[in-house]
């Protein structure tokens, strides 16, 4: 980051500047040029103290926050939009698709948050599985690149032995039922259980979740 002082950022008129030296509270980051309120103070120190302030007052800031949507409402759509892409290219937000896609196929609806902590793993740790023996460093790029994630035993079968539907959603979206493969493959293998690797993944499912077929076998 280019060193630049409050003097000479204020005739280049540009809102921060950066010296090197640490605020009083030891963060060394940008600070604002502008004489407000906030002039001179640093980064992180503003979003402390703005984060503390919407704490103690939400209900001032969800009017505040209402005012400015009516005063900006094409940029406020706009805010929205680039909020929303965002989300999605997130691990969290590849994780919330990849939810709802496999919820709808169950028919529960898309996951609230308490479903979501079912799964007993964080979106770190599913971008962190799927990507562990390959060569991409984002789940988007492995998308982007021509892959798909795979559940490994079809959603169909899972669906038609396990009748309780929250269970059902749980061990399809087990991370060792999730892998990433080439789209076409994917698409090829479709709902085939036949597969040495699916009835691996049926026995292994099986018995981490103590389900049995009738008779006591494992399903294949």
């Amino acid at each position: 980051m280019k060193i630049i002082t409050r003097k000479e950022a204020k005739k280049q008129s540009l809102s921060k500047y950066f010296t090197g030296n640490p605020c009083k509270y030891g963060h060394v980051c940008e600070k604002y040029t502008n004489p407000t309120e906030r002039a001179g103070r640093c980064i992180e120190c503003t979003l402390k103290i703005n984060k503390k302030w919407r704490k103690n007052n939400p209900e001032k800031k969800r009017k505040s926050n209402k005012i400015w949507e009516e005063k900006n409402r094409e940029k406020f759509k706009e805010v929205q939009r680039k909020g929303q892409n965002k989300y999605r290219k997130s691990m969290a937000g590849q994780l919330r698709e990849l939810c709802d896609h496999t919820s709808a196929r169950f028919a529960i609806g898309k996951i609230s948050k308490k479903k979501f902590d079912i799964l007993g793993y964080t979106p770190k740790e599913f971008s962190a599985h799927l990507l562990k023996d390959t060569k991409f460093k984002s789940v988007k790029e492995a998308k982007d690149k021509g892959h798909s994630i795979d559940h490994i035993v079809p959603i169909s079968y899972i669906a038609k032995h396990i009748k309780d539907k929250i269970l059902a959603f749980k061990i399809a979206m087990d991370l060792d039922n999730l892998r990433f493969i080439p789209a076409k493959e994917n698409l090829k293998k479709f709902n085939k259980v036949n597969l040495p690797i699916v009835k691996e993944t049926i026995k292994l499912l099986w018995g981490k979740y103590s389900i049995k077929e009738k008779g006591g076998n494992f399903a294949a």
